[in-house]
């Protein structure tokens, strides 16, 4: 009996998981690359391609609650969630910035709009960055 309900427990979660990952093809290359670089472990639970908005296109939500927007060209310009963003996706400047003035804190959610970074922390402080990386403002 044990065995038959492991079965079906696997057989279950795999159904979901692919059901979850069939729309990665609806994605455009370079997004389906960086979940595959940057959120391997994740599940993802929704995709939605909004053809009407080309500035938040491709969306990408993971079961623990992330969400990845992408615009039409599939360059990201919004990371959503409470866990650590992967450093990879934070431009340098502004990870140099917060190793040296907030030691022990990261990133939860990231948003690039008209050249302005804006920043969440892991203690709820708020940033705004210019492209190269000047802060603009911080919110604690």
């Amino acid at each position: 009996m044990k065995k038959i309900l492991f079965i079906a427990a696997v057989a279950f979660l795999g159904i979901t998981s692919s059901f979850a990952q069939e729309g990665m093809d609806k994605l455009p290359a370079n997004v389906q690359e960086l979940i595959k670089t940057n959120y391997a472990n994740l599940q993802i639970k929704k995709i939605k391609v909004d053809e009407g908005d080309m500035d938040e296109r491709y969306k990408v939500k993971f079961e623990n609650g992330t969400q990845l927007d992408f615009n039409s060209m599939g360059e990201i310009n919004e990371i959503d969630g409470e866990e650590r963003i992967p450093d990879a996706l934070i431009p340098q400047k502004i990870k140099n910035y917060l190793a040296t003035k907030y030691k022990g804190e990261y990133a939860t959610e990231w948003e690039y709009e008209n050249n302005v970074h804006e920043v969440e922390l892991s203690n709820g402080t708020e940033l705004e960055f210019t492209d190269k990386g000047e802060i603009l403002e911080r919110k604690e």
